[in-house]
């Protein structure tokens, strides 16, 4: 692991930190996982709120004893990422801000690059973005990006103490007050488009509820469309080869119209898609709160009524989930019989809840 620090003091109470990190790790005796995949189960030392250089510095210790990264990739005679390591790149950029009058306030950019062979065990416990059962044979087939990786994150959090009497009767009503918000904005998560909807076009004679084919993509064609409708199913095409080739399963994909000019359809051969290599719709929040501190000194020094009213998503802006599996079943461009499917890339829910408003009363002593 590799983490660079640097920041400074600017004038009117500004702090600016920079970090830059570069963390790997590799899992072992992971449940339910072949040997042969040597996937992770991600260990990332933390880079974001209340991570140290401490904790950084004992992670490179780790790698220079050989424990890790190093090790992993000299064993297998490999790149890292070629040999199933999780590699995150991590750089983040803070500013503190106490601008007086009781406002304070902090703005944190992180910018993340993640890539591995599998993110989660083959079966149970995988990501909504995760590829359950994968051709375990095929290396290149499995690289891509972490379900995980979120390539940038921007977080901006503010309070202000309002200004209020401190004591007398006035300060009951009038003082003790505190405006809060949390805004949140990150770049989408990856995906994977698949062929198949559930079903074996391979034939590799797996049962499951989940296609392990790729349709291809056309090249130079911009796959995403945006919206509702967020995948441009013109860019996707199934599987061909041109008629000379004599390996392609007889009868491919039946119910797709006739194969361009000079080539068949080949079921038994994999796309160019690739593992999570499409992105999903970014995500936005504003979450807000309000709380009335009332301090009660007959009773202690300490002891303050806090009445809290908190409002997550406060502008209900919706979040559109990227296409999956588990919970939409709209990642599969193709059926298994090569016609299109119906609700292929067609948003079928959302990846943050509706507003929600959120009442409470603390007591402090």
């Amino acid at each position: 692991m590799a983490a660079r620090g640097l920041g400074d003091r600017l004038p009117a109470q500004h702090t600016r930190d920079l970090l830059h990190a570069l963390v790997g790790g590799q899992g072992l005796d992971l449940g339910h996982r072949p040997p042969a995949l040597h996937a992770l189960a991600h260990r990332v030392v933390p880079v974001g709120e209340g991570s140290d250089l401490r904790e950084m510095r004992d992670a490179q210790d780790l790698v220079a004893r050989g424990d890790g990264l190093q090790l992993a990739a000299q064993d297998l005679g490999h790149s890292p990422a070629d040999a199933g390591v999780d590699l995150v790149e991590d750089e983040r950029l803070a500013r503190v801000v106490e601008a007086g009058h009781g406002v304070q306030g902090q703005l944190s950019y992180t910018y993340g690059k993640c890539k591995d062979t599998s993110s989660a065990p083959v079966t149970g416990d995988t990501y909504v973005n995760s590829i359950a059962v994968p051709l375990l044979f095929m290396k290149s087939y499995r690289v891509g990006a972490c379900d995980f990786d979120i390539r940038q994150t921007l977080v901006g959090t503010f309070i202000w103490n309002v200004p209020g009497p401190k004591s007398g009767l006035a300060s009951y009503v009038a003082g003790g007050w505190e405006i809060g918000t949390i805004l949140t904005a990150t770049t989408g998560s990856p995906f994977t488009a698949t062929l198949g909807a559930g079903g074996d076009p391979l034939g590799t004679g797996f049962n499951g509820d989940f296609s392990m084919d790729f349709p291809n993509i056309t090249k130079g064609c911009d796959p995403i469309h945006g919206g509702v409708h967020y995948l441009n199913l013109n860019c996707f095409t199934l599987p061909t080869e041109p008629t000379s080739f004599v390996g392609c399963a007889p009868n491919s994909f039946p119910g797709a119209p006739a194969a361009p000019t000079g080539t068949q359809y080949c079921q038994n051969l994999v796309g160019n898609a690739g593992r999570n290599s499409l992105y999903g719709p970014r995500l936005t929040t504003v979450d807000f709160s309000v709380f009335k501190n009332t301090h009660v000194p007959k009773i202690s020094e300490t002891f303050n009524v806090q009445f809290r009213a908190e409002f997550f998503n406060i502008l209900n802006h919706p979040n559109l989930a990227a296409p999956n599996f588990l919970n939409d079943s709209n990642n599969s461009i193709f059926n298994p019989n090569g016609s299109v499917s119906g609700n292929a890339g067609v948003i079928g829910s959302t990846s943050t809840s509706s507003r929600q408003i959120q009442l409470g009363l603390k007591l402090v002593w």
